[in-house]
């Protein structure tokens, strides 16, 4: 007769689509992952906040329909809700009357750094004949003697540290998209090593440290800042920064 291949207590014959994962039969609960978790004949139900058509874990504009994902600057951030869509920066940010946030450092005075704010033709060439100069937001670990234009955000803005790299092999974020705690799982990183979660904008929402030894903790997502959308979690070790894409969706 007939046998329960992966012993989720679920056999082919009764509608058990995929008998060699245990995680995945009549049963399961559906998660947003591309794959037919209940084997009911639909991919990732459920999880389309926008309406659009494309999964939440998959949406680059969670909250905004955009069924055709156009992301022209390639930021991961669709056209729609992206701030800055001509700009391939999770960090840039706009600051009223089509003008754009720079942050000026200057060269042999780094922590004489001042906000600017550029229209896009002074934005461009400043961050590429400046040296140390970035989009958005000055990070506030320098010292700024000029204030952003229109005042500062309620969150921390900030940058990502270290040389950016996007690779899910050295750290897991799960669920995603979450609703009100994630849980993040750690592949080996150096002394020193610190969490931290930026909004779209480049915000930096929240920051904690790494302990050498810590491989997997949890962190809730109860504030009012994490609202429905797509956020970035970066690890940075060792001057190195792996980033991750996490959407919310409560």
């Amino acid at each position: 007769g007939e046998v329960d291949a992966d012993e989720d207590g679920y056999m082919v014959c009764e509608g058990d689509c995929n008998d060699s994962d245990p995680a995945i039969n009549p049963g399961a609960v559906e998660v947003c992952d591309g794959i037919d978790n209940n084997c009911d004949g639909n991919v990732d139900e459920g999880f389309d906040v926008d309406g659009d058509g494309v999964a939440d874990c998959n949406d680059n504009c969670i909250d905004t329909s955009n069924a055709d994902q156009a992301d022209g600057d390639g930021d991961g951030i669709g056209d729609v809700c992206d701030a800055c869509p001509t700009i391939s920066d999770p960090n840039c940010a706009t600051c009223g009357n089509g003008n754009y946030l720079v942050c000026h450092v200057p060269a042999g005075n780094p922590s004489n750094v001042q906000q600017l704010c550029l229209s896009l033709n002074g934005a461009l060439n400043h961050v590429g004949n400046h040296g140390g100069c970035y989009w958005g937001v000055c990070n506030p670990s320098q010292s700024m003697v000029a204030p952003p234009n229109g005042g500062t955000s309620q969150a921390t803005p900030h940058i990502f540290e270290g040389e950016i790299k996007y690779a899910s092999h050295f750290f897991e974020v799960k669920p995603n998209p979450a609703i009100n705690e994630v849980n993040i799982h750690l592949h080996g990183h150096e002394e020193g090593a610190k969490l931290s979660i930026y909004d779209k904008f480049g915000r930096r929402l929240l920051t904690r440290p790494v302990d050498v030894m810590e491989s997997h903790f949890s962190i809730r997502l109860d504030d009012p800042q994490f609202v429905n959308g797509i956020y970035f979690v970066s690890v940075s070790s060792n001057g190195e920064c792996w980033v991750q894409r996490l959407v919310i969706a409560k």
